[in-house]
């Protein structure tokens, strides 16, 4: 009788949840569209799709690379679903027991109940979704029937035992997450080097990464609450359940928990961050760029778990993936890192500092360097296979070619700046050849050793990071 009760008030809450929300997205939708044009553009986008189903279906590049995808790329993708549910662990807490759902625990309900009922409600929307991911595959695309089957599968069940595994890794501490994270990471690297060794079927490697993850997921279902953090819980539920993205568009306002990232909170905020310090340039630019960068920890993390996903995947696709994922990763930390770098010029309290720009470059440096301490282990993943020499000469060679990289990407940002694009020529054609020299490394390492070392002795000359912001404000308005 109390289950039965526990259901209704559950689906009672979910409902007036439900219609609250919905409300606010049609006040929103009321503001930005007219109800005419709304309906013409939804038939126009009907319409769309299916000149875009007989365009793909009807090209033979399309037909040919749909055709192409196999067994191999459905492990690739299980494997990096699976391993992004743990990164993502650090800001989701894969079951939702937001304050309200909290405040029926207080009640006459059993909380672990009310938990159950989360985890079925998160299951439901993982089988909605794969239902969705299957039947948009099946008519978009011309994948074969049993490719579309088993990518449907590996998404519902990645999906179904990441959300027990985020709620595990979320009630951990930083150290604690961070080591498991990388026992995951290092538990592929050991796959990665039985498939090299070993001839196994596909089939039987896919189906046995299924049972392997469904089962890790039965174990965590047991004793759910050792050691659960019910207010870090019930804060993240709460931003997760009430962030709406054209909400916060609109209002340009950001829904965040109280506190986040324990563990890089001892980064930023942590005794040594309160002490005193002297007024050198250095300890000063390093100190606010302390501040920002702790303002800046979601798209942070977003990006390196991206990074870590696509460097793996394509790592596990033979010696041409190896040095392509490297150097598509260190491409996208670096623009992530300049766009950071550039922007924290644009706050207001910046445009009063006279200090001279290389002085903040080098300070910046200083925080990139446990960006060059993330990849490190990337890079060892995609040379494991190719000798402990070349493993440790390309994770130096690496070290290098970051930095080169990152300090052309600022270089070329500041120069759109002050309108002296002109200048940008020889950069990008320097990041260009890292870039291809890099993923070129996988098949033919000694092209990485013969160009990376060559820009990084030309890049001395072409990074130009010098004078203040006042100085740089007045040239670009000069």
């Amino acid at each position: 009788m109390q289950a039965s009760n526990l259901f209704h008030t559950y689906l009672w809450l979910k409902q007036k949840r439900w219609k609250k929300k919905v409300h606010i997205y049609r006040q929103v939708f009321q503001l930005l569209f007219d109800w005419t044009l709304s309906i013409y553009l939804f038939l126009f986008l009907i319409l769309g799709f299916m000149i875009l189903r007989d365009w793909v279906h009807e090209t033979a590049l399309f037909t040919n690379v749909f055709a192409s995808f196999s067994i191999e790329w459905v492990i690739v993708f299980f494997l990096g679903w699976t391993a992004l549910q743990a990164v993502q662990s650090y800001q989701d807490p894969g079951v939702y027991i937001s304050s309200s759902e909290y405040q029926l625990g207080l009640l006459p309900y059993s909380l672990k109940k009310v938990w159950i009922l989360g985890v079925l409600e998160q299951l439901l929307v993982a089988a909605a979704a794969a239902l969705v991911l299957i039947s948009g595959l099946l008519w978009l695309t011309p994948l074969n029937f049993f490719i579309t089957l088993y990518l449907s599968i590996s998404f519902f069940i990645g999906k179904t035992t990441g959300i027990l595994i985020k709620w595990r890794l979320f009630q951990l501490s930083g150290v604690k997450k961070a080591g498991i994270i990388l026992l995951i990471y290092f538990a592929l690297l050991i796959l990665r080097k039985l498939a090299y060794d070993f001839t196994f079927p596909s089939e039987w490697i896919l189906w046995g990464s299924w049972v392997t993850v469904s089962v890790i997921g039965f174990l965590l279902m047991f004793h759910p609450f050792h050691n659960a953090d019910w207010g870090k819980v019930v804060s993240y539920s709460d931003v997760k359940v009430w962030r709406m993205w054209a909400v916060q568009q609109m209002t340009k306002t950001t829904i965040k928990p109280a506190r986040r990232y324990q563990f890089l909170q001892k980064i930023f905020q942590g005794s040594r961050a309160r002490k005193p310090f002297p007024y050198r340039m250095t300890s000063i630019s390093t100190r606010i760029w302390r501040s920002y960068l702790k303002e800046q920890l979601d798209p942070i993390l977003k990006t390196v778990g991206g990074v870590y996903v696509a460097g793996i995947a394509l790592s596990l696709q033979g010696d041409w993936g190896t040095g392509l994922g490297l150097a598509i990763g260190i491409f996208v930390l670096n623009q992530m890192a300049s766009s950071i770098f550039i922007s924290h010029f644009s706050q207001a309290y910046m445009h009063t500092i006279p200090w001279e720009m290389e002085g903040w470059f080098q300070s910046f440096r200083k925080w990139y360097a446990a960006a060059v301490l993330l990849i490190l282990p990337l890079t060892g993943w995609a040379f494991f296979q190719q000798g402990y020499w070349l493993m440790v000469s390309f994770m130096v060679l690496t070290s290098i070619w970051m930095y080169v990289d990152v300090s052309l990407s600022i270089s070329a940002r500041f120069n759109h700046l002050l309108n002296r694009s002109w200048y940008n020529g020889p950069l990008n054609l320097a990041r260009t050849g890292g870039f291809v020299s890099l993923a070129a490394g996988g098949i033919f390492p000694w092209i990485s050793f013969g160009v990376i070392p060559l820009l990084f002795i030309l890049s001395l000359k072409f990074t130009r990071l010098k004078g203040s912001w006042i100085t740089l404000e007045k040239e670009k308005g000069g």
